[in-house]
């Protein structure tokens, strides 16, 4: 119940983190 409350919370807990692994993988 958790998730479907704020999904963005678990998708994305860190706006940082997704930008960094994509800086990564290039």
């Amino acid at each position: 119940s958790e998730i479907i409350g704020e999904p963005e919370r678990f998708v994305i807990p860190d706006p940082e983190l997704p930008l960094a692994l994509l800086d990564q993988k290039e």
